[in-house]
């Protein structure tokens, strides 16, 4: 058997990446959470490099460059994620707080809900 087309192969990944219970398989893209699983990792391991490592404690990797000290570039780039993560954040936030102000439902006749109803048959 011969590969799709270049556009057929771009569905058939985007169909993979669908929920299974959408025909999909569920698959995530590595490039799409890279940064929240490299600011994660982070998280989850500076603590304890301090606490095994005594060079490490001095060093604060929240700190950003001055004039007078500049901050290694790897913790540079950690700072620039973790931002583009707190607005991707901000974005979502912001575009949940415009659904749940939207009526999209009636629970009851005559009554509008701007959220799902748990008691709808």
């Amino acid at each position: 058997s011969e590969a799709g087309s270049p556009a057929q192969c771009e569905r058939a990944l985007r169909q993979a990446r669908l929920p299974v219970k959408l025909g999909g398989l569920g698959l995530t893209s590595m490039a799409a959470i890279r940064r929240a699983a490299w600011v994660g990792t982070w998280a989850l391991v500076w603590t304890p490099l301090r606490q095994l490592h005594a060079p490490f404690r001095a060093v604060d990797i929240t700190a950003e460059s001055a004039a007078d000290f500049q901050q290694l570039s790897i913790f540079t780039e950690l700072q620039e994620a973790h931002s583009t993560l707190l607005d991707d954040y901000d974005y979502v936030a912001r575009t949940y707080e415009q659904y749940d102000r939207q009526v999209f439902d009636y629970c009851k006749p005559g009554l509008w809900s701007s959220r799902n109803c748990p008691d709808r048959p």
